[in-house]
């Protein structure tokens, strides 16, 4: 049976665009001076942990929020397509006020029944989640036998823990506040996923709040 791996999951820095509100998925737009300081304020907090390996999504918001981690702890960075955020779609680089007005009802769907919407020749929830486990059946595979890092995107993020807090995808979004940079633990064993700490923002010396009130932007 594989030894059972921590991994500490974190959602990318503040980024331009999440302070426009605009889709972002497979595009990028760079951290904001408040998303680097999240990203060294996240280094800090991990600087001390004993780590076998980074890893980040490969779009360039999450890389910028991981290369400090790695060089804090003195590892390469290690990179997947398989931890990118939810292909938005035609509603890349979009505006939720201005898609608001174009269709309301998809972005009623997505706000109230997230489960329930596929991204307009994009990603469903349950596409981003089989993606995010099978990169963890990858890592799971290499049998480390110390922790790891993962910076990676809000909905990787929240249907990873919805898998490991035994949650259907049918229950997002998450209650619990969140932030960029917010850190959660996992622990994955051969009997599956479990969370141990859920969207800890205490290395962030803020309250925890949902970054955006009750609706989410990829």
């Amino acid at each position: 049976m594989p030894r059972p791996l921590r991994i500490l999951i974190a959602r990318h820095g503040e980024t331009e665009w999440n302070l426009s509100r605009r889709f972002q998925g497979h595009l990028d737009s760079p951290l904001t001076e408040r998303g680097h300081q999240q990203a060294q304020r996240l280094a800090a907090r991990l600087a001390n942990e004993s780590i076998a390996a980074v890893f980040s999504s490969d779009l360039g918001r999450a890389m910028q929020t991981a290369r400090p981690i790695a060089d804090a702890l003195g590892l390469e960075l290690a990179t997947s397509p398989l931890l990118r955020e939810i292909d938005c779609g035609r509603w890349t680089g979009r505006a939720k006020d201005e898609l608001a007005r174009e269709d309301p009802r998809g972005i009623e769907r997505y706000r109230i029944t997230p489960s329930e919407h596929q991204m307009p020749g994009g990603e469903s929830l349950a596409d981003v989640q089989t993606r995010g486990l099978a990169f963890l059946r990858e890592v799971q595979a290499r049998e480390l036998r110390r922790p790891i890092v993962i910076i990676t995107h809000h909905i990787v993020v929240e249907t990873m823990l919805a898998h490991a807090l035994k949650r259907d995808l049918s229950q997002l979004w998450l209650s619990i506040p969140t932030g960029n940079c917010f850190l959660s633990e996992l622990e994955l064993t051969g009997d599956g996923l479990r969370a141990l700490t859920v969207y800890d923002g205490a290395h962030l010396g803020e309250a925890a709040q949902p970054y955006f009130e009750g609706e989410r932007v990829a």
